[in-house]
């Protein structure tokens, strides 16, 4: 109970929800300039990766034409690299890939070590994303070379963590779980609750999909208790709900139940609905299966926050979702209600979306029209610098030629006085 108080006190000190601080950093860019203006756009950027990824990806773009406009140097590749970051969570990998190799190769250009083994860490993540695990491998076992020199054990304990991820991946569940385990011990040696949570989380969800279920919820609850210490509150609740739904498959129903409640409660409590509607909607889905409960007062809870909450991709999947328990209850009328709404959200949500990817797009083709622009000049500069020199060596040669026939005619043939 005092850990709950003390969560509580917390996040109200420190925790704004994520749109209404989004909205308060929106409504400051006119008035901003220079890299005061370009950190807002990288914090907005950051801020809606996960709540709005379209609208994310926007201000990456405003933040790299921003960076590149204005010519602040210090910032162009960063801004590309959260540019590609935002391509990426907008499934879209292949153009994230497309930036990213362009970043180090310009990171390699000028020998930038550091940066190098940073970007090939993003790299690692979209090749992964792709689908393309010798590439990721690649990328963060030469991203580890740099890292081990340097003994950066936190670092080498991310990739030990993203090697882990990668050899499941593969079918190899045993160097998987060799590399897990490594990376458990080196953020616990260096103190990293954060990195450690996240490590369990990702080994978690690994075993059960194997299914190993009960290994699997042991490593749930150890990175729930850690995000729960170090108030990460996106990531406990992302933790309560995998935990919840084991919970379930293991018929550990009142457990689940309990849970559920008491976080719904909190997040009540500190007015946090953003993640309060995750809650909700995964009560309603356990009432589905617990005749003693009634699912209609979750879901009128939910109406009211999505009432209340500004039209994103995060409220659209709970719309989504509303419609799949009402079928589940064969409301087919409220069902039928919720699937209009999808489809108008949906068309909405294109609609201020389209200037923004004729925006990205357009800017984009100027990128590549730039950089084709760059590539021919210099093939054009190495065709003239190759002819120069050509002509050059063959003067030299005529020269070397004429010098020494001359020579040779001065010379007395033999027999001749």
């Amino acid at each position: 109970m005092k850990k709950y108080l003390l969560l509580i006190l917390l996040l109200m000190s420190t925790q704004l929800a994520g749109q209404s601080y989004a909205d308060s950093l929106r409504s400051r860019l006119p008035e901003l300039e220079g890299n005061q203006r370009y950190e807002v756009l990288r914090a907005l950027t950051i801020l809606l990766r996960n709540e709005d990824p379209p609208r994310s990806l926007y201000y990456a773009f405003l933040q790299a034409k921003y960076a590149k406009e204005n010519k602040i140097s210090a910032y162009q590749l960063a801004a590309w690299e959260n540019l590609a970051v935002a391509w990426l969570k907008n499934d879209s990998p292949a153009i994230a890939a497309e930036l990213v190799e362009k970043i180090l190769a310009d990171y390699q250009a000028v020998a930038a070590v550091e940066k190098i083994a940073e970007t090939r860490l993003i790299l690692a993540e979209i090749y992964f994303r792709m689908g393309q695990y010798q590439s990721a491998e690649n990328q963060l076992l030469a991203a580890l070379r740099y890292y081990n020199q340097n003994q950066n054990q936190i670092k080498i304990a991310e990739i030990f963590l993203h090697l882990g991820q990668i050899y499941y991946e593969i079918d190899k569940p045993e160097t998987a779980s060799q590399y897990f385990d490594s990376a458990l011990k080196l953020s616990k040696k260096n103190k990293q609750e954060v990195l450690r949570a996240d490590i369990h989380f990702a080994w978690a969800e690994y075993q059960a999909a194997q299914p190993d279920f009960s290994a699997a919820l042991d490593n749930f609850v150890m990175a729930r208790n850690f995000y729960e210490n170090n108030v990460i509150i996106d990531k406990l609740v992302d933790s309560i709900i995998k935990e919840s739904e084991l919970n379930l498959q293991l018929g550990n129903n009142q457990q689940t139940l309990a849970q559920l409640s008491r976080m719904n409660k909190l997040l009540q409590r500190i007015g946090h609905d953003k993640n309060r509607l995750l809650i909700l909607i995964e009560l309603a889905k356990y009432s589905l299966q617990d005749s003693s409960l009634a699912t209609l007062p979750y879901l009128q809870e939910i109406e009211n926050i999505l009432q209340q909450a500004p039209l994103n991709y995060r409220t659209w999947e709970s719309s989504r979702e509303i419609k799949n328990i009402y079928q589940a209850l064969q409301d087919s009328s409220m069902a039928e209600l919720y699937q209009r709404k999808i489809i108008l959200q949906k068309q909405k949500l294109q609609q201020r979306d389209l200037a923004s990817w004729q925006q990205i797009e357009e800017f984009l083709n100027q990128q590549k029209q730039a950089l084709q622009t760059e590539y021919q000049s210099i093939k054009t500069k190495i065709v003239q610098n190759n002819l120069l020199w050509t002509i050059l060596l063959t003067l030299i040669m005529l020269g070397a030629f004429f010098i020494i026939m001359k020579k040779y005619k001065k010379k007395p043939k033999n027999g001749r006085r």
